[in-house]
C-alpha cells in the first residue's frame, strides 16, 4: 500500500509539473468551495495506451510524444514515419519486421563484441577483475532482444492511419480542380466478368 501510494503520488507531482490538473485537486478546491459537483469523482481509470491521453498534454506535448502506444506496446514514431511510405513502395509489413529483426540482430552483435573488448581491457588492469558476457538476444530475462511481428505492424498502421484521417482528408479538400474526368471503359469487368471464355460487358 505504501508503494503503491508513493507511486501514486509520483504520478500526481509529474502531471502537475507537465500542466495537468488532478481531479483529485479539482476535487479539494470544489470541497474548499462548497460547490455541488455531484460528475466530479476522485477516482478514475483510463487506458493509458488510449489516444486521448495523449491529446489531453498541454503545450504540444501530445503531438510531440515519440512513440505510439497500443494495448500491447508502443512503437517508435520514427518506425511509423518509416513504415509509410516503405508500404507504399511496397514493402509489406512482415518484410519490415524482418529489415528491423536482422538490424537488431547486427546491433546486439556489435554490442556483444564491444563488451568483450570491455572486459578484456578489465582483465589486463586487474586480473581478478569480474564481469559477465552479453546475454543472448533472445533472452527474455536479460537482452530481451524482441521485434514485432508484421501482424502486429499491420494492425498499428491502420490504428494510425485512422488519427490522422480527419486531417488527410481536410487535405484533400483544400486541393482545387478544373476538369473531371471519369475512366467508363470498364476493362476490370470485361476480363473478370467472363462466360465460357467470353465477356458478358461489350
Amino acid at each position: 500500500a505504501c508503494n503503491a501510494a508513493t507511486a501514486k503520488e509520483s504520478a500526481r507531482v509529474a502531471a502537475e509539473a507537465a500542466g495537468l490538473r488532478c481531479e483529485e485537486a479539482a476535487l479539494a478546491e470544489a470541497e474548499d468551495r462548497d460547490d455541488d459537483m455531484p460528475g466530479l469523482n476522485s477516482q478514475y481509470t483510463f487506458m493509458g495506451w488510449n489516444p486521448s491521453s495523449r491529446e489531453l498534454l498541454p503545450f504540444g506535448l501530445g503531438s510531440n510524444f515519440p512513440a505510439f502506444i497500443s494495448h500491447r506496446c508502443a512503437v517508435d514514431m520514427e518506425l511509423i514515419d518509416l513504415l509509410r511510405p516503405l508500404s507504399e513502395a511496397g514493402v509489406r509489413p512482415h518484410r519490415f519486421s524482418a529489415i528491423l529483426l536482422e538490424l537488431a540482430t547486427k546491433l546486439h552483435v556489435r554490442r556483444a563484441i564491444a563488451r568483450e573488448q570491455e572486459l578484456k581491457i578489465r582483465r589486463q588492469l586487474d586480473p581478478n577483475a569480474e564481469g559477465e558476457r552479453l546475454s543472448e538476444f533472445g533472452d527474455k530475462l536479460r537482452y530481451a532482444g524482441c521485434i514485432p511481428s508484421g501482424a502486429y505492424f499491420a494492425k498499428v498502421l491502420k490504428a494510425f492511419g485512422r488519427t490522422t484521417r480527419a486531417h488527410m482528408d481536410a487535405q484533400v479538400k483544400k486541393r482545387g480542380c478544373h476538369d473531371l474526368k471519369w475512366d467508363v471503359s470498364y476493362k476490370e469487368a470485361k476480363h473478370l466478368a467472363q462466360f465460357h471464355g467470353s465477356a458478358i460487358f461489350k
